[in-house]
């Protein structure tokens, strides 16, 4: 009988731990999908330092950058989002984006003390825009653009 009692507790034992070990792998799977959508951490009240002389908009965070561009998705009437994915690279960020046919926007970012500074870099905005001068644009560029078409959402009528 005491065996008998040794096996089951044996037994309790080993499922008990196969259980953990199935559960413990669940939430680094799911934390790598969500990492992959939502703004990182580290940059997400990071100040935006791209500007234009006489520049009039306020500096943006990285967080607040990324609401403005998903109001003027959804203001577009769009069914996605403006992240696609987010890429960590050796000076910053990658983000994948939904916007047009555009490259990746390029984040270099740096921190001095508590404060972070990300800088945008050229933005590719795609093979279909044939002449040079209007497929390339300067990070300030687009940052005003966003500001100024997430503020305010022109269009009226309601989304399909």
């Amino acid at each position: 009988m005491n065996s008998l009692r040794k096996n089951y507790y044996v037994c309790v034992v080993v499922f008990s731990l196969m259980g953990c070990a199935g559960y413990s792998k669940f939430p680094e799977e799911s934390q790598s999908i969500v990492d992959q959508t939502t703004t990182p951490r580290d940059i997400l009240n990071a100040r935006i330092v791209n500007r234009s002389e006489g520049s009039d908009y306020p500096f943006l965070t990285v967080g607040k950058f990324v609401e403005l561009a998903d109001r003027y998705q959804s203001c577009q009437c769009t069914n996605e989002r403006f992240v696609r994915r987010w890429e960590k690279t050796a000076t910053g960020y990658l983000l994948h984006s939904y916007f047009n046919e555009s490259s990746p926007i390029e984040f270099i970012c740096g921190r001095e003390g508590h404060d972070a500074d990300c800088f945008i870099k050229e933005i590719d905005r795609g093979k279909t825009i044939s002449p040079l001068n209007e497929r390339f644009a300067a990070g300030s560029s687009l940052v005003k653009f966003i500001y100024d078409k997430g503020v305010k959402c022109n269009q009226f009528k309601p989304c399909k």
